[in-house]
């Protein structure tokens, strides 16, 4: 579930920034971002989960730990449909 009290930067909240500004500053991770926002046809969902995928695979797997809960609560935290929106709008 995703808090959209606070915003940061123009997005709803500092992990969605975090995430969308290391996508937009890595050339791979870019690339594949604006694949899913303009060529790919499936509906929102689909590529909201694509997006989600993408970013679980080059993040740690850090376990049961501290550090893994925080991270995992981070993830949760990000706005995914807001980075496919507004690199759609590019």
């Amino acid at each position: 579930m995703v808090t959209k009290d606070t915003t940061y930067q123009g997005y709803a909240n500092y992990a969605t920034w975090a995430v969308a500004l290391w996508m937009d500053n890595d050339e791979y991770l870019s690339k594949e971002l604006h694949n899913l926002a303009h060529r790919d046809s499936r509906a929102m969902h689909r590529r909201v989960d694509a997006l989600k995928d993408l970013v679980s695979e080059i993040l740690p797997d850090l376990g049961g730990s501290l550090a893994g809960d925080l991270l995992g609560w981070a993830t949760d935290q990000v706005d995914w449909q807001e980075i496919l929106e507004s690199h759609d709008e590019e």
